[in-house]
């Protein structure tokens, strides 16, 4: 098991290059097989902002990978406006 941590107060969103820089080494171990878990204190805003990240890597589009992880939380994500909006930002935005 490994611990990542990117400090992210609640309710907002994290610099893109930083939460990128976390996020992709993760996403390679995820293609490789590897389970990725996000963690915050509700599990619905910052670490579904993440789980959105690494599934955007893997070509997944912002509104699909709301859908699959709001299934899986049991609860509609993201959590604010703001996230929603970073996501399909650096969806856009990817290279």
């Amino acid at each position: 098991m490994r611990y990542v941590c990117l400090p992210i107060p609640d309710r907002s969103v994290p610099d893109v290059g930083a939460a990128v820089g976390v996020v992709a080494p993760l996403h390679s171990l995820y293609v490789g097989g590897a389970h990725v878990v996000f963690h915050c204190w509700a599990g619905v805003g910052r670490s579904s902002l993440l789980a959105g990240l690494l599934l955007g890597m893997d070509g997944v589009s912002p509104g699909e990978a709301w859908e699959w992880i709001s299934a899986a939380r049991g609860r509609v994500v993201p959590d604010t406006v703001e996230q929603g909006e970073w996501l399909a930002a650096w969806w856009e935005g990817r290279g």
